[in-house]
């Protein structure tokens, strides 16, 4: 299977939805992921780009500490 060069994950209380997409913007996967198994789950990815929208009261301190760069793109 195609390593994701994209990542990106639409935030939620409790489940999250995370596309992967490879360099030439293909999607690889679609899947619904817990809270719980989130970090687990990017953890176990090839480096990459992580997108996510976040608000300014959101929190990326958590995956920010466990990658080297963290850009929060503001919501839309």
């Amino acid at each position: 299977m195609e390593q994701a060069t994209t990542i990106g994950l639409d935030i939620a209380k409790h489940v999250f939805q995370v596309h992967g997409a490879d360099a030439a913007g293909h999607v690889l996967f679609r899947k619904r992921i817990t809270r719980v198994k989130l970090l687990g789950f990017l953890a176990a990815q090839a480096p990459c780009v992580v997108a996510m929208a976040i608000s300014p009261r959101d929190s990326s301190a958590t995956i920010s500490s466990s990658w080297s760069l963290v850009a929060p793109a503001p919501a839309m």
